[in-house]
């Protein structure tokens, strides 16, 4: 087997993974009755509270800056992603670098649009494409909301659905106290946890990540300081490619919250347009993507 084919199984996996994720976004930032009521029908209630409350609180932070990494298992091989920058919670903005294989790419959000600058130049001597994340989620059949794939704090969302938590022990992050706790995400519960108006979206994602992953609940750890902040999510999909069941981890931290520099988008002379080109690319990919038996 070359390692082109899963390679590409795998990237195809983790853009339709991620902009699942993207379309599980809710808004608001305080737990709505459903989440009382799923934790206090569980006997670890106060727990489970906390968990799903963290969300909320991390998001409702005014920014943050952010550090991640993932890791994909492909044909006994593993390749390696890590990146950092800042997001402006108010605006839905931020920069991110992101390198890999020795190759690094710098973006910008500036929700809807999301701003790659590619290592080679462009046709005309751009340096920058942009696409419209939006866009990107609905050619995937995920009614958009403004979620982003390219927001690595909408994985917060996914703490929303928590249907079970056990606490791991303390550690220390970066300086920061904190507690660490393993919780199972049930993807049926997304809906529930969604305003009404997100619904359809969270539902299509829910399905996605089960068709792409084979599973109905997802297990993730995550580390909660004395604030009731997130300050780090690590969780390991499976992705069903025609090539096999590849492993994805995925780590974000998050650290420095309050005021971020203000985000401004590429002079519009440097932009490409790549959006149609991605989105076509993306409905192909995933069209291979199914843990079927």
């Amino acid at each position: 087997m070359s390692i082109a084919s899963p390679r590409l199984g795998a990237g195809a996996g983790l853009l339709a993974a991620l902009a699942a994720l993207g379309g599980c976004g809710s808004s608001g930032h305080t737990p709505p009755a459903s989440t009382h009521r799923a934790a206090a029908a569980n006997g670890a209630g106060a727990t489970l509270l906390a968990i799903q409350r963290a969300a909320y609180a991390t998001q409702a932070s005014e920014g943050l800056r952010l550090s991640l990494s993932s890791t994909v298992q492909v044909a006994g091989r593993t390749i390696t992603a890590t990146g950092s920058g800042y997001v402006v919670s108010a605006s839905r903005s931020g920069r991110i670098t992101i390198s890999a294989a020795g190759t690094s790419v710098e973006e910008i959000i500036e929700l809807p649009d999301v701003y790659a600058r590619l290592p080679e130049q462009l046709p005309g001597g751009k340096r920058w494409v942009r696409l419209n994340a939006g866009s990107l989620i609905s050619s995937l059949g995920i009614p958009s909301s403004g979620a982003s794939a390219s927001d690595p704090t909408e994985q917060l969302s996914l703490l929303k659905a928590a249907g079970s938590v056990k606490a791991l022990g303390s550690q220390t992050l970066r300086g920061t106290p904190t507690t660490r706790y393993a919780a199972t995400i049930q993807l049926h519960r997304l809906v529930e946890v969604s305003p009404p108006s997100q619904r359809a979206g969270a539902q299509a994602s829910a399905k996605l990540l089960e068709a792409i992953t084979g599973l109905s609940a997802i297990n993730m750890e995550v580390w909660i300081d004395q604030q009731g902040r997130a300050r780090r999510l690590q969780m390991t999909l499976p992705i069903c490619t025609p090539s096999g069941r590849l492993s994805a981890t995925s780590t974000v931290e998050f650290y420095d919250f309050g005021p971020q520099p203000p985000v401004t988008p590429p002079p519009a002379g440097e932009v490409s347009e790549a959006g149609a080109a991605l989105e076509s690319a993306a409905k192909r990919a995933l069209s291979t993507l199914h843990c079927g038996s």
